[in-house]
């Protein structure tokens, strides 16, 4: 049985976050993950996208719906079921977007301070999932860049 979790961001251990066919990256903080044993399927990140570096390459994943929050900074999120037809939207402090499975997502960093986000991973059918899952076998990258 889960039990209630209190922890501060910095408590956090920060990773870098990087995908092939790009040189860009995005430092990232696992908050709650069932593979801690923390939760039954909730999975909360922080990822923070610096300035003046290529964004990660556009990518999607499989069986898995995100949710983003702005915390901080500015840019432009491409979103598309093509990578090569991806619609742009500006966002800023406050912006927030849904990914369906199978959506290709690219974060673009247009500011000149990081771009902090709150992210949550869903499975769409209701099965358990981890982070690792998501990041390491239910995720593609596009092989051509828009």
């Amino acid at each position: 049985m889960s039990k209630p979790i209190f922890r501060e961001e910095t408590e956090i251990e920060q990773v870098r976050i990087t995908r092939p066919g790009s040189s860009g990256y995005a430092a990232f903080r696992m908050v709650f993950d069932p593979d801690r044993g923390e939760s039954k399927s909730a999975i909360l990140g922080i990822h923070e996208h610096p300035p003046r570096i290529q964004p990660i390459a556009p990518h999607f994943h499989r069986e898995v719906e995100e949710t983003v929050y702005i915390v901080s900074g500015k840019g432009v999120v491409k979103l598309g079921f093509d990578p090569n037809i991806m619609e742009e939207h500006s966002y800023k402090a406050g912006s927030c977007w849904y990914v369906p499975p199978g959506c290709y997502h690219q974060i673009v960093n247009t500011g000149e301070a990081a771009v902090k986000m709150v992210v949550s991973y869903f499975r769409n059918d209701g099965q358990r999932i981890s982070h690792r899952l998501v990041s390491e076998v239910l995720t593609e990258v596009t092989k051509t860049r828009p």
